[in-house]
């Protein structure tokens, strides 16, 4: 949505999505846009801009059927002079020998001769202070020199950062996934290291604050990772390798340090409940989404906590403000989306899953100490017990 309101500004716009219920919520909330769910809308465009999921299955399968069905949909209608974009983050090679392929055995146009292909991912950080599409620097790359011409045009006008233009659309393509892959292998590194000192008395905080004196130390934060991007995106690469013969080693362990994050997470919390020597302890779990300040579920490290959590104990309430309806959770399973109607002096353990501020402000008017919340930003989950707020907590 950010992309298309940006280029509404400047170009006669239309979004199309294949859901009558997203384009009619959509719809609501930005009003004066064009937005439909009639394929119709895609005869006698110009520019055909694609951004749609890159998911993994089950067992961590690439899936592209997406893209795929996105490409045909466009073969329907993209005439000779058009520009095929791709947005969706994608292994190197996918606009070129994927979407361009299926364009051509539609049409029988020919790419970067009868029509056009370029490649710029999405970079905005849902939550995050870099939340403007303008104030984000633009990767963009192009099947030919016209093509990269035709991206300029495209992006310049609605792009204030600037754009960095690269030599072919596989090294944008791998870019992306470069930016994201990085993040998961340190906050590996970070996770598997905070869990050593937390195990022998060491405090890691203490630990980063000394190393991050040194001007080349990058620092990053320990914590459960999913969403769409980061949980996700290194199964596209190792893909792209494995297929071509090469095993990666650092990220595939990674991966494994960060989706054993979850289990890891709820046994460290069991064996602190199972200290407090309750019978039937009531548990308030606050924040579901995978991220702070955003209404995103996907690959939610929290949610797969509570899974586990509410296999053991009897008595969970689940509450996020910012989700309106209740994620897939077990029948015993209460959710809320209401603050206002908890009081923690109903329940004996508070765990703070994704601390959205909104979190932040309310427990802080409960009365516990708001320099707990300022260290969980760094932390993966707090506990707490209502018997001994001040000051109770562990690393998880």
């Amino acid at each position: 949505m950010p992309l298309l309101e940006a280029l509404s500004k400047h170009f006669r716009v239309c979004g199309y999505d294949t859901s009558a219920a997203v384009v009619n919520s959509l719809e609501k909330s930005h009003e004066f846009l064009s937005i439909t769910s009639d394929k119709e809308c895609l005869r006698d465009c110009d520019v055909y801009i694609v951004c749609v999921p890159t998911p993994v299955g089950e067992h961590n399968e690439i899936d592209i059927s997406y893209i795929k069905s996105a490409a045909e949909s466009v073969g329907d209608y993209i005439q000779s002079g058009n520009l095929f974009v791709l947005e969706s983050t994608v292994y190197p090679g996918t606009t070129r020998d994927v979407c361009g392929a299926i364009i051509e055995k539609k049409t029988d146009l020919r790419v970067s001769v009868d029509f056009f292909l370029g490649y710029s991912s999405e970079r905005l950080s849902p939550g995050s202070d870099q939340s403007s599409i303008s104030a984000i620097q633009k990767v963009i790359s192009g099947s030919c020199g016209l093509s990269k011409v035709m991206m300029k045009d495209l992006y310049q006008p609605i792009i204030d950062a600037g754009l960095h233009l690269c030599d072919s659309m596989e090294i944008a393509e791998a870019s992306k996934l470069l930016e994201n892959i990085q993040r998961d292998v340190n906050i590996a590194l970070f996770n598997e290291f905070g869990d050593v000192c937390a195990a022998y008395g060491v405090e890691f905080e203490k630990v980063i604050e000394a190393a991050s004196t040194k001007w080349n130390f990058h620092k990053y934060s320990r914590g459960l990772v999913g969403g769409h991007c980061i949980s996700v995106d290194p199964y596209y690469f190792m893909a792209y390798a494995s297929n071509r013969g090469h095993n990666l080693d650092v990220i595939s362990a990674a991966r494994r340090v960060n989706s054993a994050g979850p289990q890891k997470s709820f046994y460290k919390i069991c064996n602190e409940i199972d200290k407090l020597d309750l019978v039937e302890p009531r548990i308030l779990f606050l924040g579901v989404t995978y991220k702070e300040n955003v209404q995103d579920i996907r690959n939610s490290g929290s949610l797969k906590v509570i899974s586990r959590l509410t296999d053991r104990f009897n008595s969970v309430v689940v509450c996020d403000p910012l989700l309106q309806e209740s994620p897939e959770l077990s029948r015993s399973t209460k959710f809320s989306s209401e603050l206002g109607n908890l009081s923690l002096d109903d329940f004996d353990v508070l765990i703070i899953g994704t601390a959205h501020q909104v979190i932040i402000d309310w427990i802080g008017r409960q009365g516990i100490p708001q320099k707990m919340f300022i260290e969980k930003r760094v932390l993966p989950l707090t506990l707490t017990t209502n018997s001994q707020l001040e000051g109770y907590k562990i690393c998880l």
